[in-house]
């Protein structure tokens, strides 16, 4: 009636890389006191490479859609960042570490 024609098109994809990212083993064995994930492929390649997270490690979700599909990962969230801006999952981070006002 409004002379509106709606077409779905598939314009954009993420996929996950075969190939290890070098810090993963880093990552689970614990060295990071913690790791930012800003999206939930992220989130997704993160639990494909490390299945078993470490309990020394401090998961912060740049927004709460991160950090849905972190839990449904089995991922525990330490925090959530108010605004997926990076300053502001930066300084979620730093104060979660202890660390507030250091820049």
């Amino acid at each position: 009636a409004l002379g509106i024609d709606v077409h779905q098109v598939h314009i954009y994809s993420t996929s996950t890389d075969d190939l290890r990212p070098a810090s993963a083993d880093a990552l689970a064995a614990g060295a990071f006191d913690a790791v930012i994930v800003r999206s939930g492929s992220a989130a997704r390649a993160l639990a494909q490479f490390v299945p078993r997270w470490p309990s020394t490690t401090a998961a912060v979700a740049g927004g709460r859609p991160s950090s849905l599909v972190l839990r449904e990962l089995g991922i525990p969230v330490a925090a959530i960042s108010g605004s997926p801006d990076a300053a502001t999952v930066v300084a979620t981070t730093l104060e979660l570490l202890g660390l507030k006002g250091v820049k």
